[in-house]
Order: C-alpha cells, then sequence, then structure tokens
C-alpha cells in the first residue's frame, strides 16, 4: 500500500463510477508523474459473474477498469487480459491528452462500450454493463468538454 491519493485538487477532481478499491488507488498513484493532476476518473470494479451450465453452476471474476484523465495523459488501468482476470496484477496504458481525438459511449445489445479514439487511429474499447452506462457517458461528457476547453485556450494563447 503507497498511501496517499493520486496527486489531485479534491475539491476540482470529477468522480464517476463507483470509488476506487486499494488496488486501483495503489496502481492510479504509481502511475501518476510529478506535477501531473487528476481532473476526472470513472472507475468500474471487478465483479463476479454466475452462469449456468447443464446441471453445473459455473462462476468467473470480470476484471475491472479505472479510465483517469489527468492534466498531461489520459490513463487506463485494467487487471483483465484476454479474457482472464489478473487478480493482482493489471495492465496500464497512457496516451497523452493532446492525442485523444474523441472519446463516446456505446451500446450493442446488453454491453456498452466506452471508446476512446485517437488521432494516430488506434483507439481503447473499455466495456461496461449497462448499469454503469450513465456514469461513464457522464466520464466521457466531461472530459470531451474539458478538451475542448484546453484546446480553445491553448488557440487563444498562441
Amino acid at each position: 500500500y503507497f498511501g496517499g491519493e493520486p496527486n489531485s485538487c479534491r475539491d476540482q477532481t470529477k468522480q464517476y463510477g463507483h470509488s476506487l478499491d486499494i488496488k486501483f488507488r495503489n496502481h492510479l498513484t504509481a502511475s501518476m508523474r510529478n506535477g501531473e493532476l487528476l481532473c476526472a476518473c470513472w472507475f468500474r470494479p471487478p465483479s463476479e459473474r454466475r452462469r449456468r451450465w447443464g446441471p453445473f453452476h459455473m462462476r468467473s471474476e470480470v476484471g475491472g477498469d479505472l479510465v483517469a484523465c489527468t492534466n498531461q495523459r489520459l490513463i487506463w488501468i485494467r487487471d483483465q487480459w484476454d479474457d482472464h482476470y489478473e487478480r493482482y496484477g493489471s495492465i496500464t496504458s497512457t496516451a497523452p491528452i493532446r492525442s485523444v481525438q474523441s472519446l463516446r459511449c456505446s451500446r450493442t445489445g446488453e454491453v456498452g462500450a466506452m471508446t476512446v479514439e485517437f488521432y494516430t487511429g488506434l483507439s481503447w474499447h473499455i466495456p461496461f454493463s449497462l448499469e454503469a452506462r450513465d456514469e461513464a457517458e457522464a466520464f466521457a461528457s466531461s472530459v470531451m468538454s474539458d478538451l475542448h476547453i484546453a484546446v480553445l485556450n491553448q488557440e487563444n494563447a498562441s
């Protein structure tokens, strides 16, 4: 446990979804750079899925996702790799905030996804249950609004 919190302006950090658990809070704290400020984050915790196959009851764990927007980068921390839940590890992807072209949510059947598209043509697809859709959409809208304001400020400064 690293103790403490990621660098943030507590009253200005926008939080969406569930409260961070200790594992994701520690991974986010370790991912933050000196001078980097947390602006907004969305968290979907790991969950358990139960299925029935004939007379058998099966359980499987679905990894969680944390998407954090800082003043410098977009950070995606997940604990699932190739459909395998990583109980102790995590996978962290980062991108400069200036490379984000769009952030939007969509729905396919009973599953939603947050899609981050980059100017390079690459994208991240972050799945979520429909119960998490409102919070995910609010996060995406907030981040895109903040990015738009940052671009306007940058244009006005030059």
